[in-house]
């Protein structure tokens, strides 16, 4: 039986069209599914799924009575947004709806599915939505929805990641608001780099400890940083490789989501042409740089720089000489950094952990005995003598400006002056890349209030060499993992199925040189 909460919203059908109503005038566009005819409380089961709480018969919407009623009066304003969202094959458009209706975040959270592509980041919409204020939700889904109506209305099959790519620019992706406590302890990680104390981040930021512990726990909830532990990959003998991909097919795109060795996609806004990251075995080297195409070329990182700017705002009337200052500079010397293998035997239990402490930033040991991980400290005191995991928080990029990716075609001797000339008011990760990829990429988070000024001071300093300078579509934390299952350990290293890593380029590549690239590893 209903209780008297419910009794109050007894007509609940009224309510409904209601609601519809306001969701029409909010988007400004009428509903393209059938709007349930009647709206009644019913013996619903509760399952955790993106309708949580209903169930539709012969065109009835029926709700269940064992419900709240906060969590009735939001099922009422998801189910109405509901009906402005097209038919798709994926549920996570759902999360629109669940936004739109203020919904509680934990019953959200369970009912939610995330989405780990290589080619987006990290997609959790509880989490996400959460950043915002309830305004800036309905901003966000308004745009949303209304891109994605008009793909619709164009007869174009809506996907997720055209749901991924809408969403992304609805929100500004990667900026994330964070409160001022939180960013003077980013400021203060900034000065003092790795091995951050909290004691000394309070120094620094004239924070008392809680204050800098309650910082810190919102700035890795955000994912604005990293840690406290970080791996070197470069100590598992793995090597990082750049793609310059023009116009990927599906088939290809689909690949490179699957490959275990993705580590970063980048899509410029005004350009067909991806930028892959890799994570790779050293020793397939020789082979890989050997890899090119039509519309594709390969190279190798010999250095990555992140340089993180202190946050300080800059007028947009000082970019240019600021930059040009930067370049100006005298270089200091620096130096090639190479790959090396494991400084002692490591087996697959230790991959394991690795990842564990790669994903989350940490791990107890009764996290790495639950997973099969023995002597969990023993092995960790290891892992950090040789150097194998740092200590340290590190910013990942989100959370300090907008995106933008630059292709600079310099020799190597002034790789440290572009660093200079980017860094000094931008914060750019840097490689310099050799093989039929040569050059630096840069991707430079940029304050929005600078940008148009950045860009046309890029333009300015770098000239005919700037290959490349756009925005991007996204940019944030990596979701790449360590593949646990192609670890060697008699060799030390990870394996890696070069055959069929060529062969999905095979339309680019000159058939008669592809065998030519295996071979030459094996």
């Amino acid at each position: 039986m209903p209780t008297e909460t419910h009794e109050k919203i007894e007509d609940l059908t009224d309510i409904f069209m209601e609601e519809v109503k306001k969701a029409a005038k909010f988007l400004n566009e009428s509903p393209v599914r059938k709007v349930p005819k009647k709206v009644i409380l019913d013996n619903v089961e509760i399952e955790n799924n993106y309708r949580s709480g209903i169930k539709m018969v012969n065109n009835e919407l029926r709700i269940s009575k064992k419900l709240p009623r906060d969590k009735i009066e939001a099922i009422l304003r998801r189910e109405a947004l509901i009906t402005f969202l097209p038919e798709v094959d994926f549920p996570q458009i759902y999360d629109l709806a669940w936004a739109y209706a203020n919904a509680d975040i934990s019953w959200w959270k369970e009912c939610s599915q995330p989405i780990n592509l290589p080619t987006f980041p990290i997609y959790e919409a509880p989490g996400m939505f959460s950043l915002y204020s309830q305004k800036e939700r309905r901003s966000i889904v308004k745009s949303t929805v209304k891109s994605i109506l008009l793909l619709y209305e164009q007869g174009q099959e809506v996907t997720l990641k055209d749901y991924l790519s809408i969403l992304m620019i609805s929100r500004r992706y990667p900026s994330i608001k964070i409160s001022k406590k939180e960013e003077k302890v980013l400021k203060s990680l900034i000065k003092v780099a790795s091995e951050a104390k909290l004691e000394k981040l309070a120094e620094i930021s004239g924070l008392s400890l809680a204050s800098v512990s309650r910082a810190i726990r919102g700035l890795l909830a955000k994912k604005v940083i990293h840690g406290p532990y970080n791996l070197n990959p470069l100590r598992l003998s793995l090597s990082i490789f750049f793609m310059e991909l023009e116009d990927p097919s599906k088939e290809e795109i689909d690949f490179l989501e699957s490959f275990p060795y993705t580590y970063s996609v980048y899509k410029p806004v005004n350009s067909d042409t991806y930028y892959l990251a890799f994570l790779m075995p050293m020793k397939y080297k020789s082979a890989l740089l050997r890899l090119r195409g039509r519309g594709l070329r390969m190279g190798r990182a010999v250095r990555f720089s992140f340089e993180m700017h202190p946050l300080e705002p800059i007028n947009p009337e000082e970019v240019l000489s600021m930059m040009i200052d930067g370049y100006k500079t005298k270089p200091e010397v620096l130096p090639y950094y190479r790959e090396e293998k494991p400084p002692f035997k490591l087996d697959r239990k230790d991959i394991i952990a690795l990842n564990l402490l790669l994903q989350k930033g940490k791990a107890s040991r009764s996290q790495l005995r639950k997973i099969g991980v023995t002597n969990p400290a023993e092995r960790f005191s290891r892992y950090r003598k040789g150097g194998i995991i740092f200590k340290g928080y590190l910013p990942t990029g989100l959370g300090i400006g907008e995106a933008v990716i630059a292709k600079i075609d310099i020799p190597y001797r002034d790789f440290l002056r572009v660093r200079r000339a980017i860094g000094s008011v931008s914060s750019p990760v840097l490689y310099f890349v050799e093989g039929s990829l040569n050059g630096t990429i840069a991707v430079c988070f940029v304050n929005q209030e600078i940008l148009s000024t950045f860009i046309k001071s890029m333009k300015i300093i770098f000239g005919e060499s700037l290959e490349l300078l756009d925005i991007l579509v996204s940019a944030g934390p990596s979701s790449w993992s360590l593949p646990v299952d192609l670890w060697n350990e008699e060799e030390q290293t990870f394996e890696m199925d070069l055959e069929s890593f060529v062969r999905a380029f095979l339309s680019r590549i000159n058939k008669s040189e592809w065998k030519n690239i295996v071979t030459t590893y094996t």
